[in-house]
């Protein structure tokens, strides 16, 4: 059914695209327009943590970072035609390799084994990595209409493309749907979308048909994945409820086809509302959020793993160069992996963000923050006994450069 689904999207798309041939007859003469962002930032981890705890080494790190850095070519080669070439850099992560107790014993009739230790690799974090250039957008839309049309290449994803309508603090963290990593694709992906516009500024819509890797990783010949996303302004006719939001979000991720299946579905809602006082100089948007993802492996007596979030924001700005934000993310990894059900242990995590930034001149922001993580979990202390874990509190200086 979902293979039907994506050929059908495909097929939608292709017609489009053939519907397309007299606009390239059109005489029109193409511009081409340079464009750049940077979020940079400079964080020191305040937290403090005790000496039996495993970060006790990282207290007092402060460093300076550059998180994003766009740079790229917006063309518009007639009324219907347009294109995009991004590029972005990302730290280039290094690989460690660590020998860890297994808990057993070693069976001595293995010799060439040793039960009792085991190798975990992982990454050596940002610190010691160089910056690497790569593609972060690359395609070319069809826009017949403001209602309708249609992206080929390596494109936005339905639910990044609809997500800067209701967060506007992307240069400090992700909304949770990325903050989370809740879909592998992220915020691009190798396929083909449909969407547009509703009538008279009701919303937008989109959906997509794609690699499902997301755009920095090749297809590994495995399933697609199928996102829609729909954000619905119901009273914009109004002017004081016309900035009232409802969206929604889905993800439909075939990770492995079969021998065994696995996919992962991820669902999303959002309740908004942003009032502007006076345009451009004080207004404020608050908003409500929920996202739910369940993944599944068809393996004999394997349970469904679901992660949700439930998260919380307000964001006020006033005096045209000064705001103000608040946010309360809740998450937890696996709703059944809780202490007292046998399974595992206590994994949720809270999340606050208190920021205060400033618009020193179009396109510059500057935000002094602090942002703290809690933990259910318990890690065992000095004497043995199990104690909760302690927060993360990172103060930061984040900015965000447009041009």
């Amino acid at each position: 059914m979902r293979r039907i689904s994506g050929l059908l999207l495909l097929t939608t798309a292709l017609a489009v695209l053939l519907a397309a041939g007299s606009a390239l007859a059109e005489d029109a003469k193409p511009t081409v327009t340079p464009f750049g962002q940077i979020y940079a930032n400079y964080t020191y981890n305040a937290s403090g943590y005790e000496d039996y705890d495993t970060r006790f080494p990282t207290n007092d790190y402060n460093s300076f970072e550059v998180t994003r850095s766009y740079i790229g070519l917006k063309a518009q080669l007639n009324k219907q035609w347009s294109a995009n070439v991004t590029f972005d850099s990302r730290r280039d992560y290094a690989y460690s390799k660590t020998t860890v107790s297994t808990g057993v014993a070693d069976d001595p009739a293995t010799a060439d084994v040793d039960e009792s230790e085991t190798e975990v690799f992982g990454t050596t974090g940002a610190r010691t990595g160089q910056y690497t250039v790569y593609m972060r957008f690359a395609y070319a839309t069809f826009q017949p209409y403001d209602e309708f049309g249609v992206t080929f290449g390596q494109i936005k994803t339905p639910v990044y493309d609809h997500y800067t309508d209701v967060w506007y603090l992307a240069y400090i963290t992700g909304e949770p749907w990325f903050k989370y990593a809740f879909t592998r694709n992220g915020l691009n992906d190798l396929g083909v979308s449909l969407g547009g516009n509703f009538p008279k500024g009701y919303g937008k819509w989109g959906v997509m048909f794609g690699n499902g890797e997301g755009g920095s990783t090749a297809e590994v010949n495995a399933g697609k994945a199928v996102q829609a996303s729909v954000l619905v302004r119901p009273l914009a006719s109004i002017d004081a409820a016309k900035g009232l939001s409802l969206w929604g979000g889905f993800n439909y991720d075939k990770i492995q086809p079969d021998h065994p299946e696995e996919l992962r579905t991820t669902m999303r809602g959002n309740l908004a509302y942003r009032y502007d006082v006076k345009k451009d100089e004080m207004g404020f948007i608050v908003a409500g959020d929920f996202v739910q993802s369940t993944y599944t492996i068809d393996i004999e007596g394997t349970d469904d793993v679901v992660s949700q979030s439930m998260a919380g924001w307000v964001d006020f700005w006033f005096a045209t160069h000064y705001g103000v934000a608040l946010r309360y993310d809740s998450y937890d990894p696996n709703t059944q992996n809780e202490e007292d059900t046998g399974i595992g242990y206590q994994d949720e995590t809270s999340y606050i963000l208190a920021a205060f930034y400033v618009k020193p001149i179009k396109n510059v922001k500057i935000a002094l923050d602090l942002q703290r993580t809690s933990y259910t979990a318990e890690i065992a202390d000095d004497k043995g006994e199990m104690v909760t874990k302690g927060p993360d509190q990172i103060l930061g200086l984040h900015t965000d450069i447009a041009f």
